[in-house]
């Protein structure tokens, strides 16, 4: 678990980038007088490496970027009112440097339940997939949309600006991770 230093040095670092004060500023006037604003999306979204959290499998290699994962999921669209059981999976999404999707090595782990007796194979699986890919480093990406379908079920990184009344709002998915303005690597879940 991150203790609190953990989380104060990461803001910190993220202030020092260049303009992150001033937009802050300004957003935080703005929301304090409940004024309306837009915000610039930018072309690839950026995702924080985290260690041992939901994004602790993420970072470059040599050509490229990747974000890798185990997570459940069921099939057909995307909802927050998911049909059927929960089907385990394991994967790796490549991106060129640029942020644009290239192939994703997916693979069902099991139907129903949790992980359990599954979860060490799994991790073991994917730490083997991870470590396949040459130069890796684990670190902050950013990737552009998109959307692949695998057995049923949906994996991408989703623009639902349009669901949230243009509120400029990215959802990963299966994960579940949100991405919105000020575009500094955070998520939501």
């Amino acid at each position: 678990m991150t203790n609190h230093s953990d989380w104060n040095d990461r803001r910190d670092r993220r202030m020092a980038e260049p303009g992150a004060a001033e937009a802050y500023e300004t957003m935080s006037l703005a929301d304090a007088k409940g004024l309306e604003t837009t915000t610039h999306v930018p072309d690839a979204i950026p995702i924080a490496h985290e260690a041992d959290h939901r994004t602790d499998t993420i970072g470059t290699y040599d050509d490229g970027q990747f974000y890798a994962d185990i997570h459940g999921a069921h099939r057909g669209e995307p909802s927050s009112f998911p049909k059927g059981e929960t089907r385990w999976y394991l994967y790796v999404h490549t991106f060129d440097s640029s942020g644009n999707y290239r192939t994703s090595e997916i693979e069902l782990i099991k139907v129903g339940g949790y992980l359990d007796e599954y979860r060490d194979p799994a991790l073991a699986r994917l730490a083997q997939l991870v470590d396949a890919l040459p130069g890796r480093a684990v670190g902050d990406i950013r990737i552009k949309p998109f959307r692949t379908t695998f057995d049923g079920v949906v994996f991408g990184l989703i623009d639902e600006t349009e669901e949230r009344d243009g509120q400029p709002w990215f959802e990963l998915y299966p994960d579940c991770l949100g991405f919105a303005p000020p575009w500094n690597g955070d998520y939501s879940t």
